[in-house]
Formats: structure tokens, C-alpha cells, sequence
């Protein structure tokens, strides 16, 4: 017997139950002398509703002690556990046994009570009639009826405390595996931008160009800056994130020359939305990668930011560049940008690919519960 069920049974013995208990045998007591007083006038007859009443309480008072027992009984051998055969023999011999106590017993105080004589206990069993065993033998399967709904009734209610709060408890460690998660891809893309940063600065001393390196490793600072600032924050402003990729690309600019233009289209009304920190710079790293790393003569980037439809919408665009190039090996940066935001929103949120004029655009849609205004877009474009 589980712990669940040593306390289920206990709980039969409450006063709740008593009371209960009490109640039900007297209600069904009184509906029996109702009954047979009922009878008794249609058929012309005088009777004592109450000398009728008092022989139904005798009758019943025994099972008034005998129904806790009963449901102790069900609860500790349940007809769902152990085989409805072996069970059932338990069953049946708890009702013989009980049977052959109360039929015997409930005559005697019958005769005690109504004819004030006490009959011995071979008299009183060799006088009750074969209705009584057949009514009384039904009277306690439908009590064992009642015990086992109530048994499996509250078991189910068991079940769907314990299923609810293992329900929480999924929901509470799902939760802290994505906030770990989270916080392992963003522990991962910031070295990855760093490694980056640093392999264009190589390059730079590597043609000669110490001057420009000089300058590179101080926007690198200021890069690196924000990076470390933005990995301590679950949200930034588009504002700020634009100003970050604006000294990104500047950086990329030092690096590559006169191969690399580049412009920054932001919308006025998405300046002060919040977002995740970082998820711009991979958009323009990947253009940068596959447009003008792979392209001998100059290219252009394009960054814009809008907001439509209650949703941010980022735009990268590379001309000349080629989708085939660019799907062909999407890097760490642009996949962590996809699992964060999937992890954070709840939902996929990927990056459209298309191919436009010539060129690739790269365009990211972040959800936004705000209201949409009017704005008056401005470009800004870099040296």
C-alpha cells in the first residue's frame, strides 16, 4: 500500500465522513418506513411510522460501522490492482464473513428490541429468510460500488495534481534550459565576432597598412564595448543596436576600401523598440562575407530598419552577390541569431533570402507589441 493510499484510507475516519455516513443511513432508514407506512395506508392497515422507523434503524445501525470498513477495504485491495480474479476473492470472502456475522446479529436485535426476548444466535440465523441474504448481499456490493468510485474518483484527482505539477516543473526546467541556451549562443557569437574583428585587423598590418590597422583597433574598441555592455542585457533599442552596426561597418570599411560602400536607412518610429542584443551585425557580416570577400570589384551594403504591420523589419542588401553563394555556407553567426530569437519569441523566426536587382536581400522580421506611428525615414550615409 503506497503512502498515497495509507493517507487516502486514514481520511475515511474524519468527521466529514461520520457525518456523511451518518446521514446517508438515516436518509435511507426513513425512506424505507416512508415506504412501508405508504403501503400500509393504501392497503387499509394501521401502523406506527415511528415503531417502523425504530426497526429500520436497528437494521441499519450495524452497517453505520461496517461502511468505513468497507471503504477501507477498497482502498487497500482496489479491484483495478492485482487482477479482477484474485481481487475478487477478497471480495467475496470479506462479504461472507461479514454476512455471516450480521444476518445472525441484526435478527437477534431485532427480537430484542421489537419483542423484548433475545433469541440465540443458531435461532436467529436459522430464521432469517433467503430475501434478506439476497437484499442484504446487495446492499453491500452497491456499498463496495460507491467505495470504489469514490476510491478511483479521488485517485484520478491524484493523478491530475501530480500531472499539473509535473506539468509546472517541465515548464520550469524547459524554461531555464532556453535561458541556458540563450545565454551559451551568446557566449558563443561574441568570441566569434571577436575572432573575426581580429583576423580583418591581421590583415590590415599584413598589407602594410599599420595607419589604417591603428584606427581599425579602435573601433574595434568601441565594438567590443558595446559587445560586452549588450551581453549583459536582454534587450537594446533598435537605436543603439544601428549605432553599433554603423561602427561595424565603418570597421569593415578601414578594411576593405574603396571595394565597400555602405547605407543606413532607419526609420524614425523604431528608434526607441527594444530588442535582442547583437542580432543586426550577423546580417551584415554574412553580406559582407559572401558579397564583397567573394567580388573583385566594388560592392554595397544597404541596412534599413522599419516597422510593419506590428513587426521590426531588418533588411541587409549586398550588390553585386549571388543566393547561391550565400546559402551555400551560412556561418556561427547568422544560425545563433536564428536560435536566439526562437528561443526568446517562442516561435521561428528566420531569415528571408531573396534575390533582387542584382544583389541579395537578407531580411529578418522580429514581433512587436507596440502601436504603429507615423514617421519620416532619413538616409545616413557612411563615408
Amino acid at each position: 500500500m503506497t503512502a498515497t493510499e495509507q493517507a487516502g484510507a486514514g481520511r475515511v475516519w474524519g468527521p466529514r465522513f461520520w457525518l456523511l455516513n451518518g446521514a446517508a443511513w438515516c436518509l435511507f432508514a426513513v425512506t424505507n418506513t416512508s415506504a412501508i407506512y405508504a403501503d400500509l395506508w393504501r392497503a387499509g392497515r394501521q401502523g406506527s411510522w415511528g415503531q417502523i422507523l425504530t426497526q429500520y434503524l436497528v437494521f441499519y445501525l450495524p452497517w453505520l460501522f461496517v461502511t468505513p470498513l468497507v471503504f477501507w477495504w477498497v482502498a487497500r485491495y482496489p479491484l483495478a490492482r492485482g487482477g479482477w480474479h484474485r481481487q475478487g476473492a477478497k471480495y467475496l470472502l470479506f462479504m461472507a464473513g461479514w454476512l455471516a456475522v450480521y444476518m445472525p446479529t441484526e435478527a437477534a436485535l431485532y427480537s430484542l428490541v421489537i419483542h423484548g426476548t433475545l433469541r440465540s444466535f443458531g435461532e436467529a440465523f436459522a430464521g432469517i429468510p433467503l430475501n434478506a441474504w439476497v437484499l442484504d448481499s446487495v446492499l453491500l456490493i452497491a456499498l463496495f460500488g460507491v467505495a470504489s468510485a469514490r476510491d478511483r474518483s479521488r485517485a484520478v484527482r491524484q493523478q491530475e495534481r501530480e500531472a499539473s505539477q509535473l506539468a509546472v516543473q517541465h515548464a520550469e526546467l524547459s524554461a531555464r534550459f532556453a535561458d541556458a541556451r540563450l545565454h551559451m549562443l551568446q557566449a558563443q557569437l561574441e568570441p566569434h565576432f571577436l575572432f573575426n574583428a581580429l583576423n580583418a585587423v591581421t590583415a590590415l598590418i599584413r598589407c602594410h597598412e599599420p595607419e589604417t590597422a591603428v584606427r581599425a583597433v579602435g573601433l574595434l574598441s568601441e565594438l567590443l564595448r558595446y559587445a560586452t555592455h549588450a551581453s549583459t542585457r536582454d534587450r537594446v533599442t533598435v537605436a543603439e543596436e544601428i549605432d553599433f552596426a554603423e561602427a561595424y561597418l565603418g570597421f569593415q570599411q578601414l578594411r576593405y576600401g574603396d571595394r565597400l560602400s555602405c547605407a543606413i536607412d532607419l526609420d524614425d518610429a523604431v528608434g526607441g523598440l527594444e530588442i535582442p542584443p547583437l542580432i543586426v551585425q550577423p546580417l551584415l557580416e554574412n553580406a559582407i562575407r559572401h558579397g564583397v570577400e567573394q567580388i573583385d570589384r566594388p560592392s554595397k551594403v544597404w541596412l534599413s530598419a522599419a516597422f510593419d504591420q506590428q513587426a521590426l523589419i531588418v533588411t541587409v542588401r549586398n550588390a553585386p552577390g549571388s543566393l547561391a553563394a550565400l546559402t551555400s555556407g551560412l556561418g556561427v553567426g547568422l544560425a545563433n541569431t536564428r536560435e536566439r530569437l526562437a528561443l526568446i519569441y517562442r516561435q521561428p523566426i528566420d531569415v528571408r533570402l531573396s534575390e533582387s536587382g542584382g544583389g541579395v536581400d537578407a531580411e529578418l522580421i522580429v514581433p512587436q507589441e507596440i502601436p504603429l506611428c507615423s514617421s519620416t525615414p532619413h538616409w545616413a550615409t557612411l563615408p
